[in-house]
């Protein structure tokens, strides 16, 4: 997601394609070397920035991982609430959250870990519709209820919070429900970031 100055977001794909579409117009206007196109768009992104543009990116992770990473630098206190207002905006409820930074750090030392987390929830939540209609492709879907988003803070990266989720993979005849889910989940990272 990205925010303009006027308060207008639009989709991380949405901005990328504005900026190459600035990038190249300016390059031909200054004829531009070639190779020098990356530093443009680079000086572009941080004008934009600097101009009060806030830009939150899904990570360039591969599309074949299973999990899906964004970022944001604000607190980990306003991401997780943002997420919960966010799914309540949905018209969805919020079944529960997970501490689990508080588990993972209470147990690290006793089995012999390093604590990885200086924060971490689980916010768990369902939505009936896709629920019912997972169920109807493959019983057995019923395993991916409740959706979850994580957000946590890597100590390693204490500026950083992140928000994931594990890419549903349906059994049976998923047809649109698998799209119907990802978006869901993409639109409360997006409305929260």
């Amino acid at each position: 997601m990205v925010m303009l100055p006027n308060d207008r977001v639009v989709s991380s794909c949405q901005f990328f394609s504005l900026l190459e579409t600035l990038t190249l117009q300016l390059n031909m206007a200054l004829s531009v070397k070639p190779g020098l196109e990356v530093v443009m768009k680079l000086l572009w992104m941080v004008s934009l920035m600097w101009l009060g543009v806030n830009v939150s990116l899904a990570s360039e992770a591969p599309e074949n991982n299973p999990v899906r990473v964004f970022t944001s630098e604000e607190s980990f206190e306003d991401v997780v609430e943002n997420i919960k207002m966010a799914i309540v905006n949905q018209g969805l409820l919020v079944s529960g959250t997970l501490h689990v930074s508080d588990m993972l750090n209470r147990t690290a030392a006793d089995l012999g870990f390093s604590e990885v987390f200086s924060h971490a929830e689980s916010v768990e939540f369902c939505s009936a519709s896709l629920s019912h209609k997972m169920a109807q492709a493959a019983a057995e879907n019923i395993a991916i209820c409740p959706f979850t988003i994580a957000v946590y803070v890597k100590k390693s990266e204490p500026q950083k919070v992140y928000a994931s989720y594990r890419l549903p993979q349906l059994m049976g005849d998923k047809g649109e429900v698998s799209g119907a889910v990802l978006e869901l989940l993409d639109t409360i990272l997006e409305e929260s970031l």
